[in-house]
């Protein structure tokens, strides 16, 4: 997989090259562009075109999560002999991936939700949230709907910090939030503790005793 700024860029000033029309500055800027991309330089024009189609083609999502390296590790593993594949960079909690097909986009983040990964899955096109995990090995719709086997995954209505918003909602709050929220449901569930029963029996035979007492001295 190539960089489709870089391919957009060295096709530019490829044209202009053959045109004759490549000014000092941009030449220095095309023999830049093709030391720091070896592989790039060495294609045609028709070869350079046909790369950006392919990278234009390919499904790209952003990930955001707390601990993105096992994601990524685990992508590494599975694309990374691919030969679309190119190394992902992850900044400030977020990496771009790419996919050969949706399906498989959809089949590795599934795959991540079931290892109780929490992380958000947003289109990279669009900034929309498609998917998300809570880390309870279940997988989301962008709009909160449960993932079932077969469904595509697509842009929800909602944009990243939208979606922070919304999950900070009070009905979307941890059950001890909620046992805050409302001091009964926390009280209804507790259990008193229990009395040995030895103690308990114990217990009954001095009341009896006492009892017995009682009664002989008004006997007398």
């Amino acid at each position: 997989m190539h960089d489709k700024k870089v391919l957009e860029r060295l096709i530019v000033l490829r044209q202009l090259e053959e045109q004759k029309k490549l000014e000092e500055q941009q030449l220095q800027e095309l023999n830049q562009l093709m030391e720091k991309n070896s592989q790039l330089a060495k294609m045609s024009m028709l070869e350079l075109q046909e790369a950006l189609a392919k990278e234009k083609e390919l499904p790209k999502a952003d990930v955001s999560s707390k601990n993105l390296d096992p994601i990524v590790e685990d992508y590494k593993k599975q694309f990374s002999k691919e030969d679309w594949y190119r190394e992902p960079k992850v900044e400030n909690g977020r990496v771009t991936l790419a996919f050969p097909t949706k399906e498989a986009m959809t089949d590795f983040f599934h795959k991540q939700a079931e290892l109780n990964r929490p992380f958000v899955v947003v289109d990279h096109a669009t900034n929309k949230v498609m998917a998300f995990s809570k880390g309870d090995g279940n997988l989301y719709h962008g709009d909160g709907r449960p993932y079932v086997k077969g469904d595509e995954l697509t842009p929800s209505g909602l944009d990243i910090e939208e979606y922070r918003k919304q999950q900070k909602s009070p009905s979307n709050l941890s059950p001890m939030s909620e046992t805050v929220q409302d001091p009964g449901k926390g009280i209804d569930d507790a259990k008193l503790p229990s009395i040995p029963k030895e103690h308990a029996e114990h217990d009954d035979r001095e009341i009896l005793d006492d009892e017995k007492q009682s009664d002989m001295q008004l006997g007398t």
